[in-house]
């Protein structure tokens, strides 16, 4: 039996709003640099946080590397984005990788980060 390329039913349960950088803006308050991003898309996904020897494994990929989040192919993702998950915000620690370069599915290593730490260097 051939590899699974396609995603199958109900795989994908959890639904992230994508969104890239738009900016860096000045914060009126601490004169800090916020960044200022884009929603882009609501899409379906699989939201996994890691564990154990996956998330050693993942501290290779990205410092602070949290959870893998897999959606459906799209050409346009790149690791500067970031996704929400409800009030929860993920952001990218690399490239998204397309699995296998099928088209099919494009998985991202991201860290779950405080609100507060949404600022641009």
């Amino acid at each position: 039996m051939g590899k699974r390329y396609h995603i199958a039913a109900g795989e994908l349960r959890d639904e992230v709003e994508l969104q890239r950088p738009l900016k860096s803006s000045p914060n009126t308050s601490g004169g800090r640099h916020v960044r200022v991003y884009d929603p882009v898309a609501r899409v379906a996904a699989s939201v996994q946080p890691l564990a154990g020897r996956e998330l050693l494994m993942a501290g290779q990929v990205g410092a602070g590397t949290t959870h893998r989040v897999v959606i459906r192919y799209r050409p346009d993702v790149r690791s500067n984005w970031r996704m929400k998950l409800g009030d929860r915000v993920l952001e990218l620690t690399g490239p998204p990788i397309n699995v296998e370069n099928r088209n099919v599915r494009l998985e991202c290593m991201a860290a779950e980060i405080e609100p507060d730490q949404e600022t641009a260097p």
